[in-house]
């Protein structure tokens, strides 16, 4: 009864900022407005030309974390080609945000973007409503409602056509637009520090100090893919421990705004006086992390779960930012920098840490073995150590990283283009179309350089870096975002040949005869290496005949570890291929040679 008690409150207290909400960003032609005796009893009227529609949305006790319920009053409008069925008062119509006919279309129950989200507010109902009266209004059915509107009186408001409850008060346009969710006379801080809202409860963060997990902010995280493959991801979308936690208790799982299921709660740093609460939940959602990776067991440290976790989040939203929608690339942007400033908070408050990081960045750079996919199956995670390092940067361990990139990738242009596989493949060729075939990879190392010179600037020390951070509650500074949206522009519409892509990496660009090497290097890397290739004849394309001819006639077709054991004796035979594939023709590449 205490636990059905706290969370009608709490959905009362939301009740009241989407009340907030509505009187500050009205829609055009809406009004909408709960029942004095009932805050679950919402009265509502959508004007469209001389049609009043009157409704009610039924609010859950445990709202947001499930939908209201819409009906139309009186029960007899019309809605061409919407699905309705009979309701408590009035009519139910047929639309995603609901639950009511969730039974009917089960497949809105795991679609992303698909049908309710805690995110959403009464004013998001409303706006989808009116969308769905503008799409299913016909001219006959319009006719017959605005007769139908004309005649009712409700019973429970008042409302009638020529007085409606509540007033609508028509507005020149909507004045809530997307991401715009607090304004100004909220802010309370610098002009450059943007608002922190818990997403769920629409209640802003306040600098205090915080007396349980239900007062911390952080992110949920997402558990995808097979469970010998797990990925971790996160919507970079801020909440307090109490909507995460109360909505895992009341409805068994936490969505994000599109839907993404929410397994985990991760506190975020954000300031030193909310920092210092967050170590011990911290450490159990680490260890709750820690039970789905395969790669964890026992004898397994701490440290080493905190390696694999939060690099891991930070390069997953570098690829979010670098697929460069709008709403994903602001929440990315400023949850790398948010990620960041948790991971170097960890390094001071676990020492081993450091070592172990330093220990991982070192056996990368110094020994070749360090490099593979076995050693390091997660290149990006791996890159991300460099922003916890004070020992180690890009400008160490930049030729070695773009040497394993250049391998990492054959496996996958071969597979469409048979002749990037052969050796002896005319030079010219070879340079045009990987480069083509590469564009992914290179642009998300790119953006990858690009946040870390950014996050950790050469000409700053980890102290300043820190103060920064707790300057601005983790975000990026406005300096910072202008450098990387400049930086985003050069890496999106400027990288037009090697030359442009090596610059971008802060990197001297490698001549045409260096380029045409590395690249035949990791092609005969990777025909001659397990794991750098295809085998499975059902899909591995181009793979097929490259290693018919290279692997089929040394050993029979025989495949495995002896490869790695046959290299040594076959240098002369690849060099030579490498000799005719360097010597070939040098037309369509830079000015370089």
């Amino acid at each position: 009864m205490a636990a059905a008690d706290s969370q009608r409150k709490r959905a009362m207290r939301r009740l009241v900022l989407d009340q907030e909400e509505l009187r500050k960003s009205p829609v055009t032609n809406v009004s909408a407005a709960p029942l004095d005796s009932d805050m679950f009893e919402w009265h509502c009227n959508i004007q469209q030309d001389d049609v009043i529609y009157h409704l009610i949305l039924f609010m859950p006790h445990n709202y947001p974390f499930e939908s209201p319920s819409a009906e139309f009053l009186p029960k007899g409008f019309a809605f061409y080609g919407g699905a309705t069925m009979d309701g408590k008062k009035g009519t139910k119509v047929c639309l995603s945000i609901f639950s009511d006919f969730a039974e009917i279309h089960t497949e809105w129950k795991d679609e992303k973007g698909m049908g309710w989200s805690p995110g959403y507010s009464t004013q998001t109902v409303l706006m989808n409503l009116v969308a769905f009266l503008a799409e299913t209004a016909g001219s006959f059915e319009k006719s017959q409602n605005s007769a139908i509107s004309k005649r009712f009186k409700c019973s429970d408001c008042g409302h009638k056509y020529s007085e409606p409850f509540p007033p609508l008060k028509p507005t020149d346009g909507l004045a809530h637009q997307e991401g715009i969710r607090a304004d100004d006379s909220h802010q309370g801080h610098a002009a450059d520090i943007p608002d922190i809202i818990d997403y769920i409860s629409k209640e802003r963060f306040v600098l205090r100090m915080p007396k349980s997990r239900d007062q911390l902010y952080g992110y949920g995280l997402v558990v995808s893919g097979p469970p010998h493959r797990p990925a971790l991801t996160t919507p970079c979308e801020f909440l307090s421990g109490e909507s995460f936690f109360n909505m895992q208790t009341s409805v068994g799982v936490v969505h994000s705004t599109l839907k993404e299921e929410l397994k985990f709660f991760l506190p975020m740093y954000i300031h030193p006086t909310h920092g210092t609460a967050i170590k011990d939940t911290f450490e159990n959602t680490m260890l709750a992390v820690g039970k789905i990776l395969p790669s964890v067991d026992k004898s397994t440290s701490f440290e080493e779960i905190v390696v694999k976790t939060i690099p891991n989040l930070m390069a997953a939203t570098v690829v979010e930012f670098s697929k460069g929608t709008q709403h994903t690339s602001d929440n990315s942007l400023n949850g790398y920098f948010a990620l960041h400033r948790l991971l170097l908070w960890a390094l001071d408050t676990y020492p081993k840490l450091q070592q172990l990081v330093d220990a991982k960045l070192q056996d990368f750079i110094a020994r070749a073995e360090g490099r593979t996919k076995t050693a390091c199956p997660n290149f990006g995670e791996w890159l991300m150590l460099l922003s916890a390092s004070e020992k180690y940067n890009w400008k160490m361990a930049a030729d070695t990283c773009v040497e394993e990139t250049f391998r990492r990738n054959v496996m996958w242009y071969v597979k469409d283009d048979v002749k990037l596989g052969y050796l002896d493949t005319d030079s010219a060729y070879r340079l045009q179309h990987t480069f083509a075939r590469t564009e992914v990879s290179r642009k998300v190392l790119a953006f990858q350089v690009l946040f870390l010179d950014i996050a950790l600037p050469s000409d700053k020390t980890r102290a300043e870096v820190v103060a920064r951070y707790d300057a601005h509650y983790g975000f990026p500074t406005p300096e910072m975002v202008s450098e990387m949206k400049a930086a985003c522009d050069r890496i999106k519409n400027d990288v037009k040949t090697y030359d442009d892509w090596f610059r971008i990496l802060k990197m001297e660009p490698w001549t045409r005869a260096k380029l045409t090497e590395k690249l035949v290097d990791g092609v005969r890397y990777s025909i001659h290496t397990d794991g750098y290739h295809m085998t499975n004849p059902h899909n591995a394309g181009g793979w097929t005949k490259v290693l018919l001819k290279y692997r089929g006639q040394e050993n029979h077709g025989a495949r495995g570890g002896g490869a790695d054991r046959r290299r040594q004796s076959n240098q002369g035979r690849w060099r030579g291929d490498e000799r005719r594939s360097a010597g070939m023709q040098r037309s369509g590449w830079s000015r370089r040679n």
